[in-house]
């Protein structure tokens, strides 16, 4: 039942065209409240708030503050589980291969109008390698989700904590040979994973409140796709039911992958941690 009710009010936000449009300009970073209503002159800020306020509700998208500004960030969770639920994996298949032979053909129509009106063209073509941003470029990423999970708080956090090792997944580790993966569970405690000779940290705690929340600071280094900086914040909230909704926000600094592959990423690993309590619960 609560999974219907989860669909029935993403499905029904994502009805209205407005809405829509609000998570199309929050798909590449988010935006503050203000920046959204300036993309959208036509709506009063009340209004727009209001439709805000739908999509939160649904869980399509998470608000956070630093100070008083307020930064909106798209969940794509509950996108990915309509996916899921209701796309055939291998129409999904056929979908993304149509889908990126149009985005194809529209590039190469966009690129071919452009030579014709730029009389500059030639050189820019000779200039645009110089121009395309490197792997190596400087970035900062900030991306959050929330997943609902269907176990109490207390639970979710021994789970995370203390058996970190069966539910991380194993393409998503830093090293091939570990043996032993821990959680930490205290200010300047590690998330890390042993090895016979060594091993890999990927995170020191910097604050938490058991059960609660916990703030993690960490390091990527070149052989893992830095270098860069993070920061992490995960978040348990009680609901109804003895049920848990989990947030994750992260912020990278350096040599950071694009926002939606570490998007992705996160979701694979957490979306480990629900696996798992799902499969303790059944």
């Amino acid at each position: 039942m609560i999974k219907q009710r989860d669909d029935d009010a993403a499905w029904k936000a994502l009805a209205d065209g407005t809405r829509r449009r609000l998570l199309d300009l929050l798909s590449d970073a988010p935006q503050t409240t203000g920046a959204l209503c300036a993309s959208i002159p036509s709506l009063g800020r009340t209004t727009v708030m209001k439709h805000l306020d739908v999509l939160s509700s649904a869980g399509l998208l998470l608000i956070r503050r630093e100070g008083r500004t307020r930064w909106n960030h798209l969940n794509p969770v509950p996108i990915q589980e309509i996916y899921e639920r209701w796309i055939h994996r291998r129409s999904g298949l056929r979908a993304n291969a149509m889908l990126g032979l149009r985005e194809a053909a529209e590039r190469l129509a966009h690129e071919r109008r452009t030579d014709e009106t730029d009389p500059d063209h030639e050189d820019a073509s000779m200039n645009a390698d110089a121009a395309t941003p490197t792997p190596h470029d400087v970035t900062v990423e900030r991306i959050a989700l929330s997943l609902p999970i269907a176990a109490p708080p207390a639970t979710v956090w021994e789970a995370m904590t203390r058996d970190i090792g069966l539910w991380w997944p194993s393409d998503y580790r830093g090293t091939a040979d570990a043996k032993g993966f821990h959680f930490e569970a205290h200010p300047g405690g590690r998330v890390w994973e042993e090895t016979d000779s060594g091993g890999l940290v990927w995170f020191t705690v910097q604050a938490l409140e058991v059960e609660k929340w916990v703030n993690l600071a960490g390091f990527t280094g070149p052989p893992w796709g830095g270098p860069s900086v993070t920061t992490m914040r995960i978040e348990l909230h009680e609901e109804d039911s003895g049920h848990t909704r989990l947030e994750v926000t992260d912020a990278s600094f350096g040599r950071v992958a694009g926002r939606a592959e570490v998007t992705a990423g996160w979701q694979a690993i957490f979306g480990g941690l629900q696996a798992r309590l799902a499969d303790q619960a059944s």
